[in-house]
């Protein structure tokens, strides 16, 4: 309900802009922190006091060790119901992967529920270093994707969508691959070492680079 919400909201038009926004992050924040944040919430004691716990970690059997300041569960902690939402947006993620992959794409990064696929408007080969392709004039090459096996990849994923109002994609194509001034589709460029170490930029008249969004 607070998702659809969320979806509601980025259509009035009674709202002004700043406040649209507001009003997204602050229902963005309520439905994660709702949804999955309670379920994983641990609570730090003040205590400089050192108290033994039992530790779970990689090897089969736990550990015994001594701390200050020990994290408790909080009051609606349920580890196995908060592992239900992050396992369902890595099967997600895994799904997308053989999607791109059988189509013979690829792409640059993932985060947690997004995917950043190389893709050009007609597809084909992209120079790339190290890429198991070959160029014409000889450099490395990658498999680009089309916008519009892109495009098809985001239906597929329009049928899993559990909400009712706009039943759109939950993988859909980030408005910053639209020009804001045409509204048309537009090339984007990435350079990204992590998910969350990435610049994405587009080129202007002469070729050079014009900054979208850094991370």
């Amino acid at each position: 309900m607070i998702v659809e919400e969320r979806l509601r909201v980025s259509s009035r038009r009674d709202l002004s802009e700043i406040e649209r926004k507001r009003l997204e992050k602050a229902l963005k924040i309520l439905a994660s922190a709702t949804s999955y944040g309670i379920w994983a919430q641990m609570d730090r004691i003040e205590d400089e006091e050192k108290v033994e716990i039992t530790c779970h970690g990689i090897d089969p059997e736990p550990f015994t060790c001594k701390v200050a300041n020990p994290d408790v569960p909080g009051e609606f902690c349920f580890p196995p119901l908060a592992s239900l939402i992050t396992g369902g947006a890595r099967l997600m993620l895994a799904l997308l992967e053989h999607c791109v992959s059988e189509l013979g794409g690829e792409y640059v990064m993932e985060d947690t529920d997004s995917m950043a696929v190389v893709a050009t408007e007609h597809g084909g080969l992209v120079p790339c270093f190290g890429g198991p392709f070959e160029m014409k004039d000889g450099r490395s090459a990658i498999r680009a994707l089309s916008w519009q096996q892109v495009d098809g990849i985001s239906e597929r994923f329009r049928k899993l969508n559990p909400y009712r109002d706009k039943a759109r994609s939950i993988l859909k194509v980030e408005r910053d691959n639209y020009d804001p001034a045409t509204g048309k589709q537009r090339q984007l460029y990435c350079l990204a070492v992590s998910a969350k170490r990435y610049a994405l930029f587009v080129r202007d008249e002469d070729g050079n680079p014009v900054l979208l969004k850094r991370a």
